[in-house]
């Protein structure tokens, strides 16, 4: 009797654990996180899931088609089947909330398990698959191209610039976080960034027409990622010249003789040529007007 007891009981038990373990996966009650980056191939297996069972206990099946993923029944593995990048743009593109440049895309699929000895027993394993953003998006600046036009009197630490902007099209910090530096090159001393967060540009340096009428410095956009990808861009500076110089006398001092017998209004021819002045601001040129200041008698 004892015997037939305990037989009954252990049966009892296995068929109690049959029924409460066959489709139980691990993370049950709540969904499998899976995790993949944008640039996975095609082909590529995303994760597998851990069901109780074999297959001849349960039936696993995905629940709808899903465009990028498939679950394979026989591996228990979900695969990719679509490549990444094409889709993350579209899911940014078609948001009109740009707060969700901050989300990372998810892709979800759901898994149904059929118990074979007991078809009413379904459950649905729900999966997200994160897709991890790559830092493969090139910074690119906007508005270009840059150019502006300063006095060459404009004091040193006067903005010169600060309408630079370059944005970067990865969706997480760092790769999308954008800094500027000046790239070195004959003309970058004259000019500083003041804050590299900021497209704000600085001088550092005096101007001087006679010298530079012009020039550019190469501004570099550089991401944080790791490894970090850049843009350039270059600024034009045109370079004002201002009346801040007296003309100047060419080929003076001057002599002349002046004979006795010389008449009123006569042209006095002077040496080593011509009186003539020259005005020193080369972008102004301004005419010359000539007088004796003064003089004296032998």
């Amino acid at each position: 009797m004892t015997t037939i007891l305990l037989a009954f009981f252990a049966s009892y038990l296995i068929s109690v654990t049959h029924a409460q373990f066959l489709c139980d996966y691990t993370g049950a009650p709540g969904p499998v996180f899976l995790d993949v980056t944008e640039t996975a191939t095609v082909g590529e297996v995303v994760g597998s899931l851990t069901v109780a069972g074999n297959d001849n206990q349960i039936i696993l099946e995905q629940v709808a088609k899903n465009s990028l993923v498939k679950f394979v029944p026989e591996s228990r593995e979900i695969v990719l089947i679509s490549n990444l990048p094409e889709w993350v743009d579209h899911f940014f593109a078609a948001s009109t909330d740009p707060l969700n440049r901050d989300q990372v895309p998810r892709i979800e699929v759901d898994i149904r398990c059929t118990d074979k000895s007991l078809a009413s027993k379904i459950s649905t394993i729900q999966v997200k698959i994160d897709v991890n953003d790559v830092n493969n998006k090139t910074p690119y600046f906007v508005n270009t191209p840059y150019h502006t036009n300063i006095s060459e009197l404009t004091p040193i630490g006067y903005t010169v610039f600060e309408n630079i902007e370059a944005k970067d099209d990865d969706y997480s910090f760092p790769n999308n976080f954008v800094f500027f530096v000046i790239e070195d090159g004959p003309f970058s001393d004259y000019v500083e960034i003041s804050n590299q967060y900021q497209g704000r540009i600085i001088l550092r340096k005096h101007l001087d027409f006679r010298h530079i009428t012009s020039f550019y410095v190469t501004i570099v956009a550089k991401d944080s990622g790791s490894p970090a990808l850049f843009a350039r861009e270059n600024i034009t500076v045109d370079i004002i010249d201002e009346d801040n110089l007296n003309p100047v006398f060419i080929n003076s001092p001057y002599s002349a003789q002046i004979l006795y017998s010389t008449k009123p209004e006569t042209e006095i021819e002077t040496l080593p040529g011509p009186v003539e002045a020259k005005d020193q601001d080369q972008g102004i040129l301004s005419s010359i007007n000539y007088s004796i200041e003064y003089g004296n008698r032998p």
